[in-house]
C-alpha cells in the first residue's frame, strides 16, 4: 500500500493500491484506491462487512505510527490484536506506539498477540494478562519475571521465552491448588533449558498424581481446593522444553 518508495505514516495517507481478500473464496486481488484515504479504506470495509463480525488488526511496530486518538477514531473495535516488532532493541517510538494500540482496544478485545513488542513498567505483561481476554500469545526474546501469572485473568494463554524459573511456576501451581487464577483453562509454556534439569523443582509440594505418559511426555495430575482437577504435561528434548498445564473437569 506503499506510494512510491515511502511509507504509509498516516491514516490520512492515499495509498498506490490496496489489497483485498476473501477468504471464503480463498482469493485476493488488487484494486486501485479509488481516492480513498487509508482511514476511508478501514471504514468502507467494515460497513459492507456482515452483522456480528469480528475484526482483526495486525500491526508492525517501527513501521508505522498512529496516535491513539486517529486508532479509535477510524478502527471498529478489534477482536483479535496482532503486534510484531522485529527490532532487537527497545525504541522509545516503539514502546509509545505499542502502548496506543493497547489502550485503544485490549479492553474490547478477545484474543491477543505480541510478538517480541517492548514493554515497560507503566504497561507491562502483568497489566496485559489481567485484562478480560479469551486468548493471550506472548513471545519474548527476553527472560520473563513470571509474577504476572499471579493475577492472569485470560482463559488460555500461550508464552515462548528463552528461560523460565520453575521455582516461580512451581509457586504458581500452588496458588492455584489454593483457588487462584479459576478462568484459567490452558497454558501453555515453551522454553530453552537444560538437558539435566531437575523436574522435582516443578512438582514440588504439589502432590501430583502421575499419569500415563504419551511419547516423549510426561503426564501429572493435580487437583484443587474446589476440587477441580488439571493435567500437567512435560515436553523435554535436548534443549528444548514445553509445560502445559490444563483443566481437566
Amino acid at each position: 500500500m506503499r506510494r512510491g518508495n515511502k511509507k504509509l505514516m498516516s491514516l490520512n495517507d492515499l495509498p498506490a493500491n490496496v489489497n483485498v481478500w476473501e477468504e471464503t473464496e480463498e482469493r485476493k486481488r488488487t484494486i486501485s484506491n479509488q481516492g480513498m484515504t487509508l482511514g476511508e479504506w478501514i471504514r468502507h470495509l467494515c460497513s459492507i462487512s456482515g452483522k456480528g463480525a469480528l475484526y482483526e488488526a495486525e500491526f508492525d511496530v517501527g513501521r508505522i505510527n498512529f496516535d491513539n486518538q486517529s486508532l479509535r477514531n477510524v478502527f471498529p473495535k478489534l477482536g483479535h490484536i496482532v503486534i510484531n516488532s522485529s527490532k532487537a532493541e527497545t525504541d522509545q517510538r516503539d514502546v509509545i506506539y505499542t502502548q496506543n494500540i493497547l489502550k485503544a482496544f485490549l479492553p474490547d478485545a478477545q484474543s491477543l498477540e505480541l510478538w517480541h513488542v517492548p514493554l515497560q513498567e507503566n504497561l507491562s505483561l502483568q497489566h496485559i494478562g489481567m485484562a478480560n481476554l479469551k486468548v493471550l500469545d506472548y513471545h519474548s526474546r527476553t527472560n520473563l519475571n513470571f509474577d504476572f501469572l499471579f493475577t492472569l485473568n485470560a482463559e488460555n494463554c500461550m508464552i515462548n521465552t528463552d528461560r523460565i524459573s520453575l521455582r516461580d511456576l512451581n509457586r504458581f501451581l500452588k496458588f492455584w491448588i489454593k483457588g487462584s487464577n479459576p478462568k484459567l483453562k490452558d497454558l501453555i509454556l515453551s522454553f530453552y533449558t537444560e538437558v539435566n534439569t531437575d523436574w522435582n523443582v516443578l512438582l514440588k509440594g504439589l502432590k501430583a498424581k502421575e499419569a500415563e505418559a504419551k511419547g516423549p511426555m510426561t503426564n501429572y495430575i493435580i487437583e484443587n481446593c474446589r476440587g477441580v482437577s488439571a493435567g500437567i504435561e512435560i515436553f523435554h528434548l535436548e534443549e528444548n522444553a514445553g509445560i502445559q498445564f490444563k483443566i481437566l473437569n
